[in-house]
């Protein structure tokens, strides 16, 4: 059994402990990105203006927003282009899946 200690919290955890750690962080994550997307949509609903919470204030703001479409640009420059401007550097990747149906 490998035990590793991690700097975030003063126990040590098994692998396994580690991994149904993350999936459960990333699934109260999503539920809380859910709801955030639910307060937002209701908030936006008010229309433009600020709103105050007893903590927080909430400003609702329309307006015109510039941004560059990738695969637009890939369209428009040629390959040789493209090749110039990307960026490739190794990326480490951790994924978590549910086991249980």
């Amino acid at each position: 059994m490998t035990v590793i200690a991690i700097k975030a919290a003063p126990v040590e955890m098994t692998v396994a402990e580690l991994v149904d750690a993350l999936g459960a962080a990333i699934a109260v994550e999503a539920a809380a990105t859910e709801k955030r997307k639910e307060i937002r949509a209701a908030i936006e609903s008010l229309g433009n203006g600020e709103y105050d919470g007893v903590i927080f204030r909430a400003t609702v703001s329309t307006g015109p927003v510039k941004r560059i479409v990738p695969a637009l640009v890939r369209e428009l420059l040629s390959a040789d282009d493209v090749a110039l401007v990307e960026v490739t550097k190794d990326e480490t990747r951790v994924s978590c899946k549910s086991r249980k149906t």
